[in-house]
Parts: structure tokens; C-alpha cells; sequence
């Protein structure tokens, strides 16, 4: 009959790897969900900003009968309450155009505040995102 310690022996060195490889697997998809979920998560704030942005620029232009010539002015003419950043800190930056509808363009940088680039730095606009037009995008990649 065997003796109470040896029933009791610990975990195998095996046993202890193989929990660990079973965590470590777990952790990486959990942490590629998360990943994805905060790039998502940012865009939906980049497309809120941007319509309430639009929104504030509709109102200026119906009660002024003309656009704005920067954000600035909206926040002079107290329609906004502060000049709107990105999810990132960085300030939107609006551009009148002729050539487009709405006749102006609103961009977010992405992350490094540059025109251009991929992934966290890619470029978004309000053609883009609100009104489906991807020529003014400016950067590729995705979020």
C-alpha cells in the first residue's frame, strides 16, 4: 500500500508546461480581439466627431449663409465648445473645397498626425466615412 506522500506528489514539469502553453495561447487571442476592438472602437469616434463636426458647420453655414473658414471659427462663433481632437489628441483639420459634397473636408491624421500612411496612421475624412466616397482618403491600409 502506498504511503499518504507519495499520493500526494505535485505536478509534472510536463503537466506545468502544458498549462502554461494552454494560457499562453489564450492570451494571444484574447489580446488580437482586444486589438482589433480598440481599432474599431477608434474609428466609431473618428465618424462621431465628424458628424458632430458637420452637424456645427451646418448650423454656422444657415446662420451665417457661408462656411466657416477653420474650426476655429466655430469655436469663436461658440457652436463648438473647444477645437475637437482625434482619438490620438491630435486636431481635426478642415479644408474648404469646390469640387466635392459636402464643400468641405474634414481629416484625422490617424496617430502620427501626418498626411498619409497605413494602419494607426492612416487618414480618415468625412467622404469617406459619412458620406461613402474612399478617393479622399488619402492614406491605405485599415485601422
Amino acid at each position: 500500500m502506498r504511503s499518504e506522500r507519495e499520493r500526494r506528489r505535485g505536478f509534472t514539469l510536463v503537466e506545468m508546461m502544458a498549462v502554461v502553453v494552454i494560457i499562453g495561447i489564450l492570451a494571444g487571442i484574447v489580446g488580437i480581439y482586444v486589438v482589433s476592438r480598440i481599432a474599431k472602437a477608434r474609428e466609431m469616434r473618428i465618424k462621431s466627431d465628424m458628424k458632430s463636426i458637420e452637424d456645427a458647420i451646418t448650423h454656422f453655414q444657415m446662420d451665417k449663409g457661408r462656411y466657416p473658414e477653420s474650426l476655429e471659427e466655430l469655436v469663436q462663433e461658440r457652436i463648438l465648445q473647444e477645437m475637437p481632437r482625434d482619438p490620438w489628441g491630435n486636431p481635426y483639420s478642415y479644408e474648404r473645397t469646390d469640387d466635392t459634397e459636402p464643400p468641405y473636408t474634414i481629416t484625422c491624421y490617424g496617430a502620427d498626425g501626418q498626411p498619409g500612411g497605413e494602419g494607426d496612421n492612416r487618414d480618415y475624412t468625412n467622404h469617406e466615412l459619412l458620406h461613402g466616397g474612399g478617393e479622399e482618403g488619402g492614406g491605405t491600409g485599415g485601422p
